[in-house]
């Protein structure tokens, strides 16, 4: 058997962008790509740690000065959510 190296590089800094188009926003960035990789979306409690995640880093405050509602939709990762505060 022959293993191929792989290494993961870390990004220095979890960044982010918000895109906004009428009433949906779409976070993207490094921070997003590690989210992919960590949540699972079928997971109550995973789902959780991400809002966490998102709150805890104030995203979840960008999203409502930008004008996210509770009939906004946020796109993460390809998944679209119903804005929560």
């Amino acid at each position: 058997l022959e293993f191929e190296e792989f290494r993961y590089e870390k990004p220095d800094k979890l960044s982010y962008e918000i895109l906004k188009e009428g009433e949906t926003f779409m976070i993207i960035g490094s921070l997003v790509e590690v989210l992919k990789r960590n949540v699972v979306m079928t997971d109550m409690h995973s789902l959780a740690y991400m809002h966490k995640v998102l709150r805890d880093r104030g995203i979840i405050n960008e999203l409502r000065k930008m004008g996210a509602t509770d009939k906004s939709t946020v796109i993460i990762g390809g998944e679209e959510f119903e804005f929560v505060d």
